[in-house]
């Protein structure tokens, strides 16, 4: 390891001996951040590359990724009337490069892996969210989902057959995330999470409903329809309902699903995670099989079964402990 650092450094100095990066701050030993210029400049190279107009794009990070002198910038497309995109990207020592990824092969891209997930799972997966499927089941599936959005309901309809099929094994996680541009689908989030804070029953109700009749429900007809189906179960209370809806707590919690989601970078629908990885679109029940076998597979040669138990495994891994 000490000989693979000083051949590096021996690099480095070859390199800037010959010219190729003579006067700039990393063969002068200095880790120099991009001058406002010199942002300017990224900003209309990202721009041009992906094809967004100049006046969208901002850098609002800037920091010191390691020990080599690149830095993580944060780029924003601030879009009009819809929620803002990011890319990361990192600044070569030279300022001349910008590069999706950094690959440390010092370290196990395994080992990356597990603490990867685990800070996910910690940020994604909330127990007092609408759930089916086992408590103590080894692939727990989130999904950001969209009452409005027509892939959403299909993998609604995928996870409904595998959950069937693996009651045990999976355990689904429902988090709001109504999109601007869908006229309904934020007051059918209301609706549901008003329905979950009667019973869960109501709310996958009310969930089931909305996705088997995506396409005839209106804005105008919304409310008139929920109300008629959640009233179908006699243990439903229509008062409480109502006053649900308009309480600004609820809005809250609609929000605060939609701000974790943003967090981690979800701009569409569905994204869902599975045991921290993250998936995108409505996969085919073939792909979603595998892929939760494989998830499922993990955890039993981790030795684990339950959330609470991964996260201790991963911490044990983490720290060099043994179980």
């Amino acid at each position: 390891m000490r000989i693979t650092k000083y051949f590096g450094v021996l690099l480095i100095g070859v390199v800037c001996l010959l010219g190729a990066l003579t006067e700039t701050a990393f063969c002068l030993g200095q880790c120099t951040a991009p001058s406002t210029e010199q942002q300017s400049s990224l900003t209309v190279y990202v721009s041009h590359k992906f094809h967004v107009p100049k006046e969208q794009i901002q850098i609002t990070e800037v920091a010191r990724a390691n020990d080599a002198c690149f830095y993580r910038l944060k780029f924003v497309d601030h879009i009009p009337k819809n929620r803002d995109r990011y890319v990361v990207l990192y600044l070569s020592p030279d300022h001349r490069y910008l590069a999706p990824d950094l690959l440390d092969t010092t370290v196990d891209p395994l080992v990356v892996e597990l603490k990867e997930a685990a800070k996910v799972r910690e940020k994604v997966e909330d127990n007092n969210a609408p759930y089916k499927g086992g408590s103590r089941a080894p692939v727990t599936v989130v999904e950001f989902s969209d009452f409005e959005c027509p892939y959403c309901q299909r993998l609604s309809t995928t996870l409904e057959q595998l959950l069937d099929e693996h009651p045990e094994l999976i355990r689904v996680e429902f988090r709001y995330f109504p999109l601007p541009m869908h006229p309904w689908s934020k007051t059918a989030a209301l609706n549901a999470e008003c329905a979950f804070e009667q019973s869960s029953t109501l709310f996958w109700k009310l969930h089931d409903y909305y996705f088997e009749n995506q396409k005839t429900i209106t804005p105008a007809d919304l409310q008139v329809r929920s109300l008629a189906e959640l009233n179908k179960s006699p243990y439903f209370d229509s008062d409480r309902f109502q006053k649900c809806v308009v309480d600004s707590a609820t809005a809250s919690k609609i929000k605060k699903d939609i701000d974790a989601g943003s967090a981690l970078g979800v701009a569409s629908t569905p994204t869902f995670y599975i045991n921290g990885s993250l998936y995108n679109g409505a996969k085919s029940k073939e792909e979603l099989e595998s892929i939760i076998s494989s998830a499922a597979a993990e955890q039993k040669s981790a030795g684990v079964n339950t959330i609470a138990e991964h996260s201790s495994a991963v911490s044990a891994e983490l720290h060099g402990s043994t179980r």
